[in-house]
């Protein structure tokens, strides 16, 4: 569902005349979390402590690497399932506004009329009504692929 396949952003910063990168990962909610030292993280999945992390392909390893050990805390607001579908379409949403600003008029304002929708036609009806984002399971998916039209 969404275009970035990366739950994080890598962003250079200058900290006393040296050029650092940091990472900021992806709340739950789509908002954006503090930024952290990639060197730092680095550090903490073994790397030595001398070694500083420059370049953004390794930066991007390093991350993974530390999301899939557990070691990046990502927020969890509670937030219904369905509520995320319908803001995910949202013309006037973050999401939305945030690709567009990336990539100028790249989600235009019907089509995210024609998707919501879709989804309030076709999928919401087969989706568990009070159901987290966290609790939603590939059979409840399975389930609204069985009953498109």
């Amino acid at each position: 569902m969404a275009a970035n396949s990366k739950p994080f952003y890598i962003i250079n910063r200058t900290v006393k005349n040296n050029k650092l990168l940091y990472v900021r990962f992806l709340n739950r909610d789509g908002s954006l979390g503090s930024p952290l030292s990639v060197t730092a993280l680095a550090h903490k999945i073994g790397y030595p402590k001398t070694q500083k992390i420059i370049r953004k392909r390794e930066a991007e390893r390093v991350c993974a690497i530390a999301q899939e050990r557990g070691l990046i805390k990502i927020e969890s607001a509670k937030l219904p399932f369905i509520e995320f579908v319908k803001d995910y379409w949202n013309y006037d949403g973050k999401r939305v506004q945030r690709k567009n600003r990336l990539k100028p008029n790249s989600i235009g304002r019907n089509h995210c009329y024609t998707m919501t929708n879709a989804l309030t036609k076709y999928a919401i009806p087969h989706l568990p009504k009070d159901a987290d984002l966290t609790e939603i399971t590939g059979r409840d998916i399975q389930k609204v692929l069985h009953n498109l039209p």
